[in-house]
């Protein structure tokens, strides 16, 4: 069951009219998954129709005002957070309904139609035009009417109902004057103003260059910023939100001139002080930035990314505490505006080097090392930007022992030219080479290079795994068999040329990886004096099908019992005769000197080749004669079990071993009678 289904599950907001609410969202829910006429459709509007009779009752009519995560009903708005009324606050945010006016008297059959005709398919879709279509059927419903964005009938602010709060407060209509002023040139008889800040950014950044517009416009901003300073930070939350929106909407010229407009250099720092209280964090760093052009106070573009990351932190869930730290140095910031750049100058310098792509001599000293390389670069990504600085950070950095964790911050980093340098000056075959020397301990970060690095990570492995320092071959192989099919190339290039015991390793990677290279002789290396050379080549044979038959006969050839272990597991069934041959020479040339283990398999594997030889072979010795005439099956053993279940499974039909498979099912021993049963 989806967030959406479990509506009626979600725990209940305190307020009777937020609780009436959720049940609207229930009910439209319900409307929208199910039919018209479905029992659950008409009982969710029954309900809601009998919670909305009684509070209408009370009050005449009921306002919901919408905005993008919340609604606002009766002086106060819903939290963002609560998932059923954030969706519902949503799904009227998207069909462009700025409030939803219900009157007393409306009757269950208007109220459903209501709630289909938001549930339905085509008022919930994201087309422009479908939304005026909706909203041009207001008129439909007597007790019912949307409005697009109309904040003048709408009560917008505090949390309690204090006169404060009335549609005639003051931060109420300082932002209606606003709406006003900014989209109809200050005409009160618009019944309907758009509180929609694109459209009003749009409306203001259309008319800038009029002097007397912008004043009338930063008036209004400086007296909204100071009204709702003072109302303090709980209160008048959508009009915070809008002012953001706005704020952050528009263009950084026009917003430049408003604030040059709005008075002296006293008055601009009192209107951003106030503005660091209210606002949203991205738009304080908007406003930051346009004021500090305005006052001709210049602040280095590094030092504002620096913010900018900051306010997108702060918009985060877990951000209360960065919110915070960008409010008060943006407050620092604006209260000791004396100087013309406001950073510290040690920041300052070290700031501007990383911004810097010039030559290393014309750096500044000051910014040369007093940072420590972890802190540097932590800087240059969140900034962005790189320079000689940040390589020489870099390259220290990377002479210490365990850099692991750098690295993976860098790779989780936004693209960026500061990423790219440190990617280009960490992710090298060198910087690998220093580093596999360490390993075990340096596997983490010697994997994440060998995967960045990619082909050219071969040479530096190859040439560790010749070292005689190194104590651990098999972390070195492994990331050779982590690049699988593209370190072929590179080892084919060097295998030839490199010590029997690397010569081997290599091998094994190929083996693992399944790939025998064309430019390589493998069968040469098959018949390699060396025993490990020789199976690892002869493991690599038998991952291709065209070589597999080769490597099996070599196999049965060599006088190491793991090749032959090997080959007798690859052998491809059914066994061809030829092979067949090899496989019984091999095991009559080590009758007493082979394992229990290669003979047991040596019979299975011969089993799946039906040819008469193979059949005389696996029926000799199984029978002996008698003291006083006769014959009987031999003691029992693996070797006798395994070849009476291999002539059961391939033979059974065959007359010439009927009577040992008779003497097999006649036999005391239950053993023996099963390996025929049940073969």
């Amino acid at each position: 069951m989806t967030e959406r289904e479990s509506f009626a599950a979600t725990e209940r907001a305190p307020n009777q009219h937020e609780q009436m609410l959720v049940e609207f969202a229930t009910s439209l829910q319900k409307h929208t998954f199910y039919p018209k006429g479905h029992p659950m459709v008409n009982a969710s509007a029954e309900r809601l129709h009998a919670r909305l009779t009684e509070t209408l009752a009370e009050r005449g009519s009921l306002s919901i005002g919408v905005a993008r995560r919340q609604l606002v009903i009766d002086g106060e708005s819903t939290d963002s957070a609560h998932p059923i009324l954030r969706d519902l606050a949503s799904l009227l945010h998207r069909q462009q309904i700025g409030a939803l006016v219900l009157s007393a008297g409306i009757a269950l059959e208007e109220l459903s139609d209501v709630l289909s005709t938001l549930g339905s398919d085509n008022a919930s879709q994201a087309d422009a035009g479908e939304h005026v279509a909706l909203l041009s059927l207001e008129g439909r419903w007597p007790h019912a009417q949307f409005m697009r964005m109309s904040y003048d009938r709408l009560q917008l602010g505090s949390d309690d109902d204090t006169a404060d709060d009335a549609p005639n407060d003051r931060v109420t209509q300082l932002w209606l004057g606003l709406a006003r002023a900014a989209l109809t040139g200050g005409n009160e008889d618009s019944g309907r103003i758009v509180g929609n800040a694109e459209q009003m950014a749009g409306a203001i950044n259309a008319k800038r260059g009029d002097d007397n517009y912008e004043h009338v416009i930063a008036g209004y901003f400086q007296q909204l910023a100071a009204e709702l300073d003072h109302a303090g930070p709980r209160r008048h939350m959508q009009v915070r939100a809008q002012l953001s929106d706005l704020l952050g909407t528009l263009q950084g010229e026009t917003l430049e001139r408003l604030l040059h407009m709005g008075g002296d250099q006293r008055k601009r720092m009192e209107f951003m002080r106030h503005a660091t209280s209210i606002l949203a964090a991205p738009a304080v760093v908007d406003l930051l930035r346009c004021a500090s052009t305005a006052a001709g106070r210049g602040i280095s573009d590094s030092m504002v990314r620096l913010l900018a990351k900051l306010g997108r932190y702060a918009q985060q869930e877990s951000g209360a505490g960065f919110d915070q730290e960008l409010r008060d140095h943006v407050r620092d910031i604006v209260t000791k505006w004396t100087l013309n750049s406001p950073n510290p100058e040690e920041y300052d310098a070290a700031l501007t080097a990383l911004a810097r792509t010039g030559d290393a001599g014309a750096e500044d000293d000051r910014g040369r090392s007093r940072l420590e390389p972890e802190r540097l670069i932590a800087i240059a990504l969140h900034v962005g930007e790189g320079g000689p600085s940040l390589t020489r950070a870099a390259r220290a950095l990377a002479a210490r022992s365990d850099w692991t964790e750098i690295l993976a911050d860098v790779e989780a980093a936004e693209p960026s030219r500061a990423r790219d340098l440190l990617l280009q000056e960490l992710v090298t075959p060198r910087q690998l080479s220093r580093v596999l020397p360490r390993l075990p301990k340096s596997r983490d970060i010697a994997e994440r290079l060998v995967m960045r690095l990619g082909p050219s990570a071969v040479q530096p492995l190859i040439e560790a795994l010749g070292e005689p320092s190194l104590k651990d071959h098999e972390d070195c192989v492994a990331l050779l068999e982590q690049l699988g099919v593209a370190a072929v190339p590179g080892i084919a290039s060097r295998i030839m040329e490199e010590r029997p015991q690397v010569q081997a390793l290599l091998l094994s990677v190929l083996a693992a990886v399944g790939v025998v290279p064309a430019n390589v002789d493998v069968f040469a290396l098959a018949r390699h004096a060396m025993g490990d050379i020789r199976r690892e080549a002869i493991r690599l044979l038998l991952t291709a099908d065209e070589h597999r038959e080769k490597a099996v006969a070599l196999a049965m050839q060599d006088s190491d019992p793991r090749i032959l272990r090997d080959g007798l597991r690859a052998a491809p069934r059914p066994l061809a005769p030829a092979l067949a041959h090899l496989v019984m020479q091999r095991v009559d040339r080590q009758s007493h000197g082979m394992a229990l283990e290669e003979r047991v398999m040596a019979i299975h594997v011969l089993a799946t080749c039906r040819v008469p030889a193979v059949r005389d072979w696996l029926a000799r010795g199984l029978v002996r004669k008698r003291f006083f005439g006769g014959r009987k099956l031999v003691d029992k053993s693996p070797d006798m079990l395994s070849a009476l279940r291999a002539l059961a499974t391939t033979w059974r039909d065959d007359r010439t071993v009927a009577d040992i498979l008779a003497l097999a099912n006649k036999h005391r021993d239950g053993e023996v009678r099963a390996a025929v049963h049940f073969a």
